[in-house]
């Protein structure tokens, strides 16, 4: 089974460039963020394991980001 979400990723990441990326705002009390998020395809592997691969800007349609929601 197969499922879209939203991975964050870290300062150190670098996301290709061909990927549908997403950014968030984040403030707390003592500062403000700019989480970076990149849409990824979870596949289950079985055992436990799933594996997560990073989806196009090209392959992405308004249904797939209906389905993966906000961040």
């Amino acid at each position: 089974m197969s499922e879209y979400g939203w991975k964050q990723l870290s300062q150190w990441d670098i996301p290709p460039k061909d990927a549908y990326i997403n950014y968030m705002r984040v403030k707390t009390g003592l500062s403000e963020e700019i989480c970076t998020y990149i849409l990824v395809k979870r596949t289950d592997q079985g055992d436990k394991y799933a594996q997560y691969k990073y989806v196009k800007k090209e392959d992405v349609s308004q249904s797939i980001l209906d389905k993966v929601g906000n961040i």
